[in-house]
This record gives structure tokens, C-alpha cells and sequence, in this order.
């Protein structure tokens, strides 16, 4: 599962992982991420970390909510991976 509201940056990941025979399906958002694991089951999620936040963390506590044992990797352009964590990553 892609969760990443850049469609077009989306829809390149997603069609470069399946022409390696992965099962993609994009979420634009968490929203929409937590109503399509109910019906997807995944077995990873890649998700965007917008240099801004929006909502990153809570969409990573949502989806441990509903999967706990789903990996979860985090996509981000930020150039300081502590920017995350002091943001309550």
C-alpha cells in the first residue's frame, strides 16, 4: 500500500514495484489508507512524510492501530531524519 498524495509521484512507485509483480494499491491519504486496509491486506506500506507533517505521524498510529504487524517505510525528502522524530515520529 502507497500512501502519498503526490498522485503522479504515486503512480510512478506504484508502476515501477509492479513491473517487479507487486500487488499495489495507492491511498492518497490516511483517511483513505485506513479504509483500505480493511479490504487490502498489504504486506507493507510505504508512506509519505511530508516535509510539513500533515498528518504523517497520525496515519502511522492509525495503521499500527488496525495492523499492528504491518511494516511500515517511510518515504521522505526531508534532509534531517530527526526532523521526524521531533515532530513524535
Amino acid at each position: 500500500l502507497i500512501v502519498e498524495e503526490d498522485a503522479e509521484l504515486a503512480r510512478d512507485l506504484a508502476a515501477s514495484l509492479e513491473r517487479h509483480s507487486f500487488d499495489v494499491s495507492i491511498a492518497p491519504g490516511g483517511e483513505e489508507a485506513a479504509r483500505r486496509l480493511h479490504s487490502y491486506d498489504p504486506s507493507l506500506v510505504l508512506l509519505d512524510v511530508p516535509a510539513g507533517g500533515n498528518g504523517s505521524v497520525e496515519t502511522l498510529q492509525r495503521i499500527k492501530q488496525i495492523k499492528p504487524e504491518l511494516p511500515i517505510v517511510l518515504l521522505s525528502s526531508l534532509n534531517n531524519p530527526e526532523g521526524f522524530q521531533a515532530r513524535g515520529g
